[in-house]
């Protein structure tokens, strides 16, 4: 799902970034559809829900250990608005 949106608004964007950063934009996109399809053939569904639940809880642990959390949290706050 973040790659069809990562897609849409690099298409639907008014501005052209440049193109290196378009490019690893999209090579990004294609490991991350690789790793996805990766994980479903290989995982049973029980094995992706722990393996999702402990990606998500990593994820989080970053945001408050490297302060990203408030900025986060400021831009939901922003777009409540």
């Amino acid at each position: 799902q973040y790659c069809r949106l990562m897609a849409e608004v690099l298409q639907l964007s008014p501005f052209r970034l440049p193109i290196e950063y378009e490019r690893r934009v999209q090579v990004k996109a294609e490991r991350m559809r690789n790793i996805q399809q990766a994980v479903r053939k290989s995982l049973t569904k029980e094995q992706q829900r722990r393996f999702e639940d402990d990606l998500n809880r990593g994820f989080r642990d970053w945001l408050v250990t490297s302060g990203n959390l408030r900025q986060v949290l400021d831009l939901v706050h922003l777009e409540r608005r």
